[in-house]
C-alpha cells in the first residue's frame, strides 16, 4: 500500500517538507474548551432562511463573543492557530458552516461538496484544513481510492445520462 500522508505531534513539525512521497500531513490533537458553545453562537445568525450557512470569522468575531471560560479557551485556540499561521506569511481564513447548497438533480455524480468527495494533492501547496467541531476531514491512501467512472453502476449511469464510447 502507498501511504501518502503522515502523522506529526507538533505544529512545527507541520512545516516540514513534503518527501518520500508524502502530500498531506496530518496533526491529530486533543483540545480543551467548549467548541460546541464557540460554533453555537457563530451559527445563530446563519440559521435565517435567506442565509446560505457559511460565514467568514474573523479574530474580532471570536474576541467579541461572550463566552464561558471553557468557551472561551476553544476561541483561544482558534486565535492562537490564526496568530501562528499569520505569523508564517499564510493568509488563514476561519470559516463556520452550517450547511452548504446540496446537488439535487439526481445526476449518477453530484457536484456538492456535501457528498462525500475527495481532494487530491498532486503537487505541494499550502493548504492546511483544521476542523474545531463536529466531524474532521479524513485521509484516503491513494491505494484505497476508487474513482467513481470506474464503478460499473456510476459508468453505465453516466453513460445513459451522456452518452460516450463504452471502453
Amino acid at each position: 500500500m502507498s501511504v501518502r500522508r503522515a502523522t506529526v505531534q507538533t505544529f512545527d513539525a507541520l512545516l516540514r517538507p513534503f518527501a518520500d512521497g508524502i502530500n498531506a500531513l496530518c496533526w491529530p490533537r486533543t483540545l480543551t474548551g467548549d467548541f460546541d458553545e464557540v460554533a453555537r453562537l457563530l451559527a445563530a445568525p446563519l440559521m435565517a432562511p435567506d442565509s446560505d450557512g457559511v460565514r467568514a470569522v474573523a479574530p474580532e468575531d471570536l474576541v467579541a463573543l461572550d463566552l464561558s471560560p471553557a468557551g472561551r479557551a476553544a476561541a483561544d485556540h482558534m486565535l492562537e492557530d490564526l496568530r501562528r499561521l499569520d505569523a508564517l506569511g499564510h493568509a488563514p481564513v476561519l470559516n463556520c458552516i452550517t450547511r452548504y447548497p446540496s446537488d439535487e438533480r439526481g445526476l449518477a455524480v453530484a457536484t456538492d461538496v456535501m457528498s462525500f468527495h475527495v481532494d487530491r494533492s498532486p503537487v505541494e501547496v499550502d493548504t492546511w484544513l483544521c476542523t474545531y467541531h463536529g466531524k474532521s476531514s479524513e485521509g484516503l491512501d491513494n491505494d484505497d481510492a476508487v474513482r467513481r467512472v470506474d464503478a460499473p453502476e456510476i459508468r453505465a449511469a453516466l453513460l445513459r445520462d451522456y452518452g460516450g464510447p463504452d471502453d
